[in-house]
């Protein structure tokens, strides 16, 4: 017999579609999206996309062209990639 923790504040996650821990968004994040059956949490609270094209785009997308491609995608930077516009190092309209 497996041992039951007493007051969990972690249930387990069910295939209901409710508001369970593994469907909301981190704590910290801005957006989240869902795939398959894990959720991806993205993007900084506090920090706006900027216009595609502009001077703070283009610094974003030379950043994120340095990271390592997951090996499980999609992932967290391929999709704040996406929202930026980036294509290689530029933010492209």
């Amino acid at each position: 017999m497996a041992f039951k923790q007493q007051n969990n504040p972690f249930s387990k996650p069910t295939d209901c579609g409710c508001d369970s821990p593994m469907t909301k968004t981190a704590p910290g994040k801005k957006f989240s999206k869902k795939v398959g059956n894990r959720t991806i949490s993205y993007g900084e609270k506090g920090y706006t996309i900027g216009k595609c094209g502009t001077k703070k785009a283009h610094a974003y997308c030379a950043r994120s062209a340095g990271i390592k491609k997951c090996k499980n995608p999609p992932c967290a930077n391929t999709l704040s990639r996406k929202k930026w516009k980036c294509q290689g190092k530029r933010s492209v309209c």
